[in-house]
């Protein structure tokens, strides 16, 4: 009679019982889901950003040299250094084609492209170049680009020996494309002996640096400050590089998503369970007389109404947690598409899915 009785008032409630799972779902599904958005976002910028070793900080000034770098290597906290000269050149044909050349010596330490096809320069005249302006330009391995220096009226002819991303472009923007636009704008690497002749041997115009993480921002930058002087044009942080962090600084934008907007389904949730299940007691005072008459004690009286919930909380959680996934998925594909990073595997916060198992129950 118990258990009849119970799938007997539980055909009664399955509406409002339904509407609940469904909600539940909802909940769960958004939080866990914008959970794993965030997760999966920060754990592939800090894998990339390990892995390339990107900059902590972007030293762009006037004359600098190795020198310098053997200096700066000195100030508290800073573990590896990079010398480079950038520029930004056009396409020899077309002026509204624009490419951000990085000029490096050797041996790339800070900064470092991955090559998703083809090699390193074995000469001044190869470059290695973004793959996806490579595509919008329909440039292969092997091919010829020409591009001019403005201000100079130079030209360099260059064969493409590589395809890279570089975790420090992956929001490629610049003065003319305020969203990247592979079209219009690129970014490529050079030997730094190509340039050589135009800008003078062993000087450089930026220095990239890395810290260990032992020294304060201010530190640092007083360091550089102090050893480099009036050469110092600008220093910039890696929190503050559109072009590296803008990954993050959307990611870390959705955290407040993440706390409000499913915590409002999962109140709804609550709310219409409450009314169900006092509904619920309300029309079984006769019901509970009988039990109560036939032996039941309290504790499995309660038992058989928590069993409501119970029920609603498994189901709306395991419904809720099914495209999790593919939701995710879709929302780092839609958010983050005009980003440049690299193939990733997806992972669950499980921390996040046992954070909304809690809050339903």
């Amino acid at each position: 009679m118990f258990w009849r009785n119970f799938r007997r008032e539980l055909r009664y409630t399955a509406t409002r019982l339904v509407s609940v799972v469904v909600i539940t779902m909802v909940a769960v599904m958004l939080y866990v889901g914008f959970a794993c958005l965030n997760y999966n976002v920060n754990r592939l910028a800090n894998t990339y950003y390990d892995q390339q070793n990107v900059a902590d900080y972007w030293i762009t000034g006037q004359s600098l040299t190795q020198t310098d770098c053997d200096k700066l290597l000195k100030i508290s906290g800073v573990k590896d250094v990079q010398p480079r000269v950038t520029l930004t050149v056009e396409n020899r044909y077309d002026s509204d084609i624009t490419i951000l050349l990085y000029t490096v010596p050797e041996n790339i330490n800070v900064n470092v492209p991955r090559i998703l096809e083809g090699r390193l320069p074995s000469g001044n005249g190869e470059i290695m170049i973004s793959r996806l302006f490579a595509q919008a330009q329909g440039l292969q391995l092997g091919d010829d680009y020409e591009m001019k220096i403005p201000g100079t009226g130079q030209f360099l002819k260059m064969t493409v020996c590589a395809l890279v991303q570089d975790p420090e472009c992956m929001y490629n923007v610049d003065a003319k494309n305020l969203t990247p636009n592979y079209a219009q704008h690129g970014f490529a690497y050079l030997p730094e002996g190509a340039l050589s002749s135009i800008f003078g041997k062993n000087l450089y115009n930026q220095i990239c640096i890395t810290t260990d993480g032992t020294a304060d921002e201010n530190t640092v930058r007083s360091g550089i400050n102090d050893t480099l002087g009036t050469r110092v044009i600008n220093i910039v942080a890696l929190k503050d590089y559109v072009n590296a962090y803008e990954m993050l600084n959307v990611s870390n934008s959705i955290k407040s998503i993440i706390l409000i907007f499913p915590l409002i389904f999962f109140a709804v949730a609550a709310l219409i369970m409450f009314s169900t299940m006092s509904r619920l007691v309300e029309n079984a005072r006769m019901s509970v007389g009988t039990f109560k008459a036939l032996g039941y004690e309290d504790p499995k009286i309660m038992a058989y109404y928590l069993l409501y919930g119970i029920l609603v909380v498994n189901v709306g959680f395991v419904l809720g947690m099914l495209p999790v996934k593919l939701f995710a998925l879709t929302l780092i594909q839609k958010i983050f598409n005009a980003l440049d990073f690299p193939a990733y595997t997806f992972a669950y916060d499980w921390s996040a899915a046992l954070t909304a198992y809690l809050i339903t129950c």
